[in-house]
């Protein structure tokens, strides 16, 4: 019911449509001019939504001139912030002024996620799979993207037979409860992997330098994310023994057969160019001279580059020091590629750091063997 003459309310906007029909109370049928100046913003319906987050979206001010088409484009941005159910715009005209009221209804908020069943996996990892998080805006249409989201994990995991449902329950003051109930299934078994792209190593020998294995009858071939993932570092090791440097993954491929049962892998590799050492020479060292430490490592200018093996040198050479009584010499070896040549640089820094002297030593534990006895047996 109206009060005051000449007073005019309006619900100018549901849901972003101009509404034709007007609610008017001396009987009129005219639309509200656009020179009437806003005299209010007012907002109806919030809840747990900020005041000044809504008006921080808002193109409608006060003291500016009504705006049809920007209090449509306002009510697009309240619903693109993904809080709000239902938005609609009213007005009340007074006097040469409007009071726009912008109405909402706020979408409930997800007040705790629970994972179910989940055995062979934590439910944080689970988690993360997830774009729903607690107090998020719970949209029920978005049911079967969280299910496939968790189907996804589980398969990328070797679960193939997993099986998802999602139950949601009323944990009052606008706010739900979502339990995922997971039903693992059995994790699938290794039929076969496939090397491709490989010319430089066959493939027995890129499956050797892998611990991932096929099932045999119904002995292991189970499949583990983080064991494949650093075979995968292990093929590229391979490739750096032979001075194939600039090897990478090109894929990886899954396929599950039988129902589930059975997971065929394929790996694919981009070999690279073969690199040789172009150099090779120790720095830092003072005690020994150069000659005397490329003597005891495999390594030398000239050879192919074996990424492994450079390494195994640097801790021969670090050995050589502690067995002479520098017991803190550090060495790093250091490689810099030619790309271009195709070449490498190979420099052993060595941190010789002080000779140690032995100032005593104490024999303690021993109730049947003599301190001599022992003693005869050290070396030093």
């Amino acid at each position: 019911m109206c009060s005051g003459r000449g007073r005019r309310v309006r619900k100018i906007f549901v849901g972003g449509a101009l509404v034709g029909a007007l609610m008017v109370c001396a009987g009129a049928t005219a639309q509200f001019q656009s020179d009437l100046e806003v005299g209010a913003i007012e907002l109806r319906g919030l809840e747990r939504v900020s005041e000044q987050l809504v008006r921080s979206q808002l193109e409608t001010q006060t003291g500016k001139p009504y705006n049809p088409r920007g209090v449509a484009r306002d009510i697009r941005r309240l619903y693109a912030l993904g809080f709000f159910d239902h938005v609609s715009v009213e007005g009340e005209q007074q006097g040469a002024q409007l009071v726009v009221t912008f109405v909402v209804t706020e979408k409930q908020r997800i007040a705790e996620l629970r994972i179910v069943g989940a055995k062979r996996k934590r439910a944080r990892d689970i988690r993360s799979a997830l774009s729903w998080k607690e107090g998020d805006a719970f949209v029920p249409v978005a049911h079967d993207d969280e299910r496939d989201a968790i189907l996804t994990y589980y398969e990328e995991k070797g679960f193939p037979n997993a099986q998802v449902n999602i139950v949601v329950d009323d944990a009052g003051a606008g706010r739900v409860r979502v339990t995922y109930f997971v039903d693992e299934g059995k994790k699938a078994r290794i039929r076969r992997i496939d090397i491709e792209g490989n010319e430089a190593l066959s493939d027995r020998k890129v499956k050797k330098a892998i611990k991932t294995r096929r099932a045999w009858w119904f002995i292991g071939g189970r499949y583990d994310e983080e064991k494949f993932e650093a075979d995968l570092e292990r093929i590229l090791d391979a490739y750096g023994n032979i001075g194939r440097l600039d090897a990478e993954i090109a894929k990886t491929s899954m396929h599950y057969a039988n129902e589930g049962k059975r997971l065929d892998i394929a790996i694919g590799v981009q070999e690279g160019l073969e690199y040789t050492v172009e150099t090779l020479l120790p720095a830092g060292n003072k005690v020994y001279d150069t000659d005397e430490i490329l003597d005891i490592i495999e390594v030398h200018a000239g050879d192919v580059h074996n990424k492994g093996q450079i390494r195994t040198d640097a801790e021969v050479i670090e050995k050589g020091y502690h067995d002479s009584g520098y017991v803190n010499a550090r060495v790093v070896a250091q490689t810099t590629l030619d790309r271009d040549r195709k070449t490498t640089h190979v420099v052993h820094h060595i941190e010789e750091d002080s000779l140690k002297y032995v100032r005593e030593i104490k024999i303690t534990g021993n109730t049947v063997t003599k301190d001599e006895v022992i003693r005869r047996q050290l070396l030093i």
